[in-house]
């Protein structure tokens, strides 16, 4: 009977304390998701009309190659205002992960010069990528974030005056923002450089 009761008791005892152990190991997960080999509009073509030959071209930007002579550290993308934005990065966490965004805050021109009072607009954009959720190393490719507008139409009021604004993107340098968030809620983020250009700034330098 002693025997019998030891045994039921190591039974309890043996399952109770290994799905602690289990438990604790997952609560104490704290370890930061690891983001790597981050891009934006990766292997990207714009095509355009050659005005000499009357004959649609194609310009390549951001390739695989040029950007494999750039210092990391050095790497400016390109993203022309109007097309989609896309981010390709790698993603590990031994936890698993959860999901990931990149946002930004743009400032558009007031380009009304009849007006006294010119007013700038901030478009703050926040997407989230891909699912990766459960994933533990997982590379994502080409995951469509936004399509950047050239011109933002503006209605209301300001100054105390009704107003009917044409406001619009310029080329400009910016810092995306990445983030990252495990199935624990560790989080991580980095700044990726960027240059926001209009088409026509774009196919001007490269066809000068």
């Amino acid at each position: 009977m002693r025997n019998f009761c030891l045994l039921i008791l190591l039974l309890i005892c043996i399952p109770a304390i290994y799905f602690s152990s289990c438990a604790k190991v997952e609560n104490d997960e704290k370890d930061l998701p690891v983001m790597s080999e981050i891009s934006i509009n990766l292997n990207d073509t714009i095509m355009y009309l050659d005005p000499l030959t009357n004959k649609r071209r194609a310009l390549k930007f951001n390739d695989s190659i040029s950007r494999s002579k750039i210092d990391p550290k050095d790497r400016v993308d390109t993203v022309i205002i109007g097309k989609w934005m896309y981010i390709s990065a790698r993603f590990k966490d031994e936890g698993g992960l959860s999901t990931f965004k990149a946002g930004d805050t743009l400032v558009y021109k007031d380009i009304n010069d009849n007006k006294n009072n010119k007013l700038d607009s901030a478009l703050k954009i926040v997407k989230l990528g891909q699912s990766i959720f459960g994933q533990t190393d997982i590379y994502v490719s080409r995951s469509r974030l936004i399509q950047l507008p050239d011109t933002i139409r503006r209605t209301g009021i300001a100054y105390g005056n009704q107003r009917n604004d044409t406001l619009i993107r310029r080329t400009e340098n910016h810092k995306l923002l990445v983030a990252c968030m495990d199935k624990s809620g560790n989080k991580d983020s980095t700044y990726v450089p960027i240059r926001i250009i209009t088409r026509k700034e774009f196919i001007e330098s490269r066809t000068r």
